[in-house]
Order: C-alpha cells, then structure tokens, then sequence
C-alpha cells in the first residue's frame, strides 16, 4: 500500500518538475530568439512578451510529454590479556566481568553513534538533491507571467567556467532572493536531522533484539 502511495507521489512530483523544466527550457529559448530576431532593443518591454510566450509553450508541452510517458523525470579484532598473582580469584572474575560489560556498552554506544552519522549523511545528500529541484520551481516561477517583480529582479543567469578553471564557460542561473535559499537548505536540514534519528532508532532497536 505504501510503496503504491509513494510511487504515485513521486510519479506527479515528476510530472510537476519536468513541467517547470519545460517552462525554464521554453522561456528562455523564445526569448533568446525574440531578442535575436524580432524584439527592436534588448529590454524587458520587448523581451518580456516573447519568454512568457516560450514560457507557456514550454510548460504545455513538457507536460503533456510528462503524462503521455514521453518524457520521464528519471529516464575489529580484540586481544585478551589474562591475569595471574591475584590473592581473591573471585574478586579477579568480578573486575573481568565489569570490564567486559563496559566495553560492552562503549561497542554499543559507537554502534550506534555511527549509524546516526551514516543515516544523517545519506539524509543530507537526499536532501540537497530535493532542494535543488525544488529550485527548479523557483526558477521556473521566476521565468513565468504570474511572479512578482521582486523575485524576478533577484534571478540571474551568469556565466561560469565548467568544471573550475576549464576555458568553456556554460550559464547558470542564481538567485538572491532569500526564499531560494530556504528551499535548498531546508531539506538539507531535515534530511540530516531525519536520517540520523531514524538510523540511531533503527540500531538501537536492532542491538536491543540482538541482545535478547
């Protein structure tokens, strides 16, 4: 039931990020060619019309691709030491047996502390790939007829040097607006936090079954 529920969320999360894709892909494309081609000056008076058309078709198009099925959002060793010479051999046994349990319980303890740490690392890469495509949205919405002034004001598209110090430079698209960044750390955080309490729980109870 369960894997059912999820695998239709993620199905409509992958129709709804190809749509924004789309409309990214086709405001940006139109506008490239209004400019080029038809807009008198390179301003957003004249250029505003022709990527809010590729806007339009770019969405229309990505989604109908995305509910047809044509486009697709994925296409330890220890070493014992004996004791001779004692005058109380059970006195001896007693220490021998706390030692054991404390090691015991250090073992567990480190146990556990390192499946948070490996929980919480997973959930913090789960979380970034999230939050970046939630940006996709936000880019999306910024490049669309419906976003306030405000957040398009705060949307720039640099060139940069890919990979780091290589001559080809590609665009990238960056925004100021404090939202943007909300939405990339946010699942960073709750994956981090996620993660590594249900990896501790998850240790926890399996050294708790292990023991009984």
């Amino acid at each position: 039931m369960w894997w059912t529920i999820g695998k239709r969320v993620l199905g409509v999360l992958g129709i709804l990020w190809m749509t924004a894709v789309g409309g990214i892909l086709g405001a940006n494309l139109l506008g490239i060619i209004g400019t080029q081609f038809f807009a008198t000056e390179n301003k957003d008076l004249y250029v505003m019309p022709w990527s809010h058309a590729g806007w339009y078709l770019g969405t229309i198009l990505f989604f109908l691709g995305a509910v047809t099925g044509r486009l697709r959002f994925i296409n330890g060793t220890s070493l014992g030491s004996s004791s001779g010479g004692t005058a109380d051999e059970s006195t001896a046994q007693e220490e021998k047996a706390v030692a054991a349990l404390k090691a015991e319980q250090v073992k567990e303890t480190s146990g556990v502390l390192g499946s948070a740490f490996a929980g919480g690392l997973a959930g913090g890469v789960l979380g970034l790939l999230l939050g970046a495509n939630l940006l996709t949205f936000w880019f999306s919405l910024a490049y669309s007829p419906f976003a306030p002034q405000q957040v398009v004001s705060s949307v720039e598209v640099v060139h940069e040097s890919q990979p780091a110090g290589s001559v080809f430079k590609r665009p990238i698209m960056r925004s100021s607006h404090p939202i943007a960044l909300y939405l990339c750390l946010t699942p960073v955080a709750l994956g981090v936090v996620g993660g590594a309490t249900a990896a501790g729980v998850i240790a926890l109870k399996y050294q708790g079954e292990t023991a009984s």
